[in-house]
């Protein structure tokens, strides 16, 4: 029963996403998020991003979310680009790179943050960090002078983020760092970024 409560919940959250994206300009929100609008008619639209270094396909008006290789992508995946891309039509704004803590509404999902994304960055890559580097390089992570060890992803067209590992000594337990863009809010809710950063994380340590 709780898994067909969960199943329904995302199904009304899917089509009320698609229905957001429906009644949006497609060619100023693909122009904003760095989509790219493949083709458009009267009655329907394909468009193309990068999501954790995978090109991904979103064919309007049913909104499947597809690979190039045409693997379908998790319901979770899906609500999550289509929020990204409803969006799009906003003006950049200056950014400055800030913890979770920082955003807007973290306080309700700090714990959900910690749990699915910290702690499992910390069971793959706290005692040995430089295997966070390997682990990125399929994702095109990019090395960074911060911590014992931090890379930094572009997980979406306009959503790059940085993790960052200290390895523990006698002293001090290792710990973990999960950076944004204080620009990320202007796409995606704290919620959002609690999955997409879940995601980032089993795609790194190999469990998705």
């Amino acid at each position: 029963m709780q898994e067909n409560n969960f199943e329904k919940a995302y199904s009304e959250a899917f089509d009320l996403a698609r229905r957001q994206l429906l009644n949006c300009d497609l060619a100023l929100c693909c122009e904003s998020s760095g989509a790219v609008l493949l083709e458009q008619t009267a009655q329907s639209a394909t468009v193309e991003l990068q999501y954790l270094n995978t090109a991904v396909r979103l064919v309007l008006p049913a909104c499947s979310c597809t690979t190039v290789n045409q693997v379908e992508l998790h319901v979770w995946d899906k609500i999550l680009l289509l929020h990204y891309l409803a969006a799009g039509g906003i003006q950049p704004v200056k950014t400055r790179e800030v913890g979770f803590k920082e955003l807007k509404s973290a306080a309700l999902y700090f714990g959900l943050f910690e749990k699915r994304c910290l702690n499992p960055l910390l069971k793959a890559f706290g005692a040995t960090p430089e295997l966070l580097l390997k682990c990125a390089d399929d994702l095109h992570g990019r090395s960074i002078a911060v911590g014992d060890c931090a890379v930094r992803l572009q997980v979406l067209p306009k959503v790059p983020i940085s993790i960052v590992i200290w390895k523990g000594d006698e002293e001090f337990a290792a710990s973990a760092s999960i950076l944004f863009e204080s620009s990320i809010e202007q796409y995606l809710s704290a919620e959002d970024i609690v999955v997409i950063c879940q995601r980032m994380v089993l795609k790194l340590i190999g469990k998705w």
